[in-house]
C-alpha cells in the first residue's frame, strides 16, 4: 500500500502575513512530500523564480507557483492508499482543498474525512496529532516538538518553529522555510512508523498486509 507523508507550511495575505493559520486568509508557501516505499521526497515551494530546483539527501526542492503547486500534488495523489500528517484532519487537508478551490485546481481523491481510521475507506487518513493524543482524550495535547523528544525522534524545532515561517517569508528566505519543511515531513514519518508499530488499528495492519 502506497504511503505518502505530508506537510505545508502558510503564511497569511494580510500586510504582515500573519494570519497563516486560515485557508480562507492565507496561502501555502511550502508543501513537502514524501513516498515511503519509494524512500523518495519532493518539497515545492513559492519563491517567485521559475524553474529553480536543488536537492539534499532526503528531497528535491523544486520552485512552483501556489497554483502548480497544489496541480502536482493533486495529479500525484490517485497514487497512495495512504496519507499521513500532522494535525492534518484539522489543518492540512482543509487548507490544500480551500486553496485548491480559490485557485480552480480540481481535487482527485477523497482524502479520508473520517476521524477514526477504523472507520475510513480508502484512501485513508492518518493523523498522528489525532492518534498519538488519543482523539483528544488526553489533557496536554502533544506537539511534534514534544512527541520527537518523547520518541527519541529528530527535533525539526531545534533549528526553526512554525512561528518563524511569517519571518522568513518577509525576509525572502524561502529555500529556509523549504529545507524546514522536509525536516518536519522527515520527522513526521518517523512517528508513523512509531504508531504503526505500537498503535495502529488491526484492521488497518491487516489493510496494508493485504495490498
Amino acid at each position: 500500500m502506497s504511503t505518502l507523508i505530508l506537510d505545508i507550511e502558510t503564511v497569511g495575505f494580510d500586510t504582515e502575513n500573519t494570519d497563516s493559520l486560515s485557508p480562507y486568509k492565507g496561502q501555502i508557501v511550502s508543501l513537502a512530500l514524501y513516498d515511503t516505499r519509494r524512500d523518495l521526497g519532493v518539497v515545492y515551494y513559492v519563491s517567485g523564480k521559475a524553474d529553480e530546483q536543488f536537492a539534499d539527501d532526503s528531497f528535491v526542492y523544486k520552485s512552483r507557483t501556489e497554483k502548480q503547486l497544489l496541480e502536482d500534488f493533486w495529479e500525484s495523489a490517485p497514487e497512495y492508499s495512504v496519507f499521513v500528517s500532522f494535525n492534518g484532519r484539522a489543518f492540512d487537508i482543509p487548507f490544500l482543498y480551500i486553496r485548491s478551490i480559490a485557485l480552480g485546481v480540481q481535487p482527485t481523491v477523497e482524502i479520508a474525512r473520517a476521524r477514526y481510521v477504523n472507520k475510513q475507506t480508502l484512501p485513508y487518513h492518518v493523523d498522528i496529532f489525532d492518534e498519538f493524543s488519543f482523539h483528544g482524550a488526553v489533557n496536554k495535547k502533544p506537539s511534534l516538538s514534544s512527541l520527537c523528544d518523547a520518541f527519541g525522534v529528530q527535533n525539526p524545532k531545534l533549528f526553526m518553529s512554525g512561528e518563524d515561517i511569517t519571518e522568513f517569508f518577509l525576509a525572502k528566505k524561502i529555500d529556509e522555510i523549504a529545507k524546514y519543511n522536509g525536516q518536519d515531513v522527515l520527522a513526521i514519518t518517523k512517528l508513523y512508523e512509531k504508531w504503526l508499530t505500537y498503535l495502529a488499528p488491526k484492521s488497518f495492519i491487516h489493510s496494508l498486509e493485504l495490498s
